[in-house]
């Protein structure tokens, strides 16, 4: 037996079902176009950070993020020099007086004392507490002479050793006063040094000076000739005090 099935439908019901129909259509559209539309960037250049695509087997660098700040490093100490004094020297000037009418003169303007000695002898070397001076014609005899002031506990003038030969005092000398006992090495007969107070320490008021006559070459057999040796006794006599 057949059951009649018969809908009706009002006007009202018609108009309602057209607007669900439309509504949902509306709303698939603007949901599929809001999908399918990427999202622009605020620029038409894209971020530097971002990578280009990398072939397969190549190395994948971490993305570089570009900045404006000017990143400086941080300024490195520059080291402050150490300044070394230079050193006070002796002054040689021509001063005729007595019996050194004829020599020149070497002043200290620091360590307030003078010598004078022959024209034909020249300072050899100066340095900030030694002068040493020699014949023009046989510079390999030196007068050397060490000095500083007796608070200058960290300066050593003291020399290290003494040549090889025998030992013998012959004679003294007058030196600022004090009376000096003059020591000569002998080797093979020929003197080869010529050591005032043994070259050792001479102190004199607030000075402390060294004194000897050396051979400075390798081969000092023939000795220091005895005429050198009288005019570095009168070298070492002629010494004086003079206003610092």
């Amino acid at each position: 037996m057949e059951i009649p099935c018969t809908i009706t439908l009002k006007g009202s019901h018609i108009r309602l079902a057209l607007f669900v129909v439309l509504s949902t259509a509306v709303i698939l559209l603007v949901t599929c176009q809001a999908f399918s539309t990427p999202t622009p960037f605020a620029t038409d250049t894209p971020p530097s950070f971002l990578q280009s695509p990398t072939r397969v087997g190549e190395e994948i660098s971490a993305p570089i993020l570009e900045s404006t700040l000017d990143i400086k490093p941080p300024p490195t100490e520059t080291p402050t020099p150490t300044v070394t004094p230079t050193p006070v020297l002796g002054k040689v000037e021509k001063i005729a007086r007595g019996h050194f009418a004829t020599w020149y003169r070497y002043t200290h303007p620091k360590y307030g004392f003078a010598f004078y000695f022959p024209p034909d002898w020249k300072i050899v070397s100066e340095y900030a507490h030694f002068v040493s001076l020699a014949p023009a014609q046989e510079a390999e005899f030196n007068l050397n002479i060490g000095f500083k002031f007796a608070r200058e506990t960290n300066v050593s003038i003291q020399r290290t050793g003494v040549p090889e030969g025998d030992e013998f005092v012959r004679g003294r000398v007058l030196f600022l006063g004090q009376i000096l006992p003059r020591y000569v090495l002998v080797y093979q007969g020929e003197v080869t040094a010529v050591l005032y107070n043994r070259a050792l320490e001479v102190r004199v008021d607030d000075l402390i000076f060294t004194l000897s006559l050396d051979c400075m070459s390798l081969d000092c057999d023939v000795g220091i000739p005895p005429e050198v040796q009288v005019l570095a006794d009168r070298i070492v006599e002629s010494f004086e005090w003079i206003e610092p």
